[in-house]
């Protein structure tokens, strides 16, 4: 039964992915595969965070986390490493290991 869990999991980010961002259907299927055996981290910036202002490549974050999706202002935005980061941002974070979650929040001074 779990297998069946991962394999919707992954059809459905993978649907998702592919209509919101600019991804190949088989890029998001392969994206949501990845997903359904990550944890999601979802993190709304503080107004005092050191991240606000600085572009996602100089955050220092851990190199398995990654920042999916950005939503500002109602709009969603697919980043890169260039993308700035705002005051407000709502970002949502995956992470293969529990154990780089500490690492994430203290790169976005939570």
């Amino acid at each position: 039964m779990a297998t069946l869990g991962i394999i919707t999991t992954a059809l459905v980010v993978g649907v998702f992915v592919h209509y919101m961002g600019n991804f190949t259907l088989l890029e998001g299927l392969l994206l949501g595969a990845i997903v359904s055996s990550t944890d999601f981290l979802e993190v709304i910036l503080p107004d005092t965070s050191p991240a606000i202002g600085k572009p996602i490549v100089s955050l220092q974050f851990p190199k398995k986390a990654i920042i999916l999706l950005i939503r500002r202002r109602e709009k969603y935005i697919r980043p890169g490493g260039s993308t700035v980061v705002e005051k407000g941002d709502k970002l949502l974070i995956l992470t293969p290991d529990k154990e780089l979650i500490p690492e994430v929040y203290q790169n976005l001074g939570m």
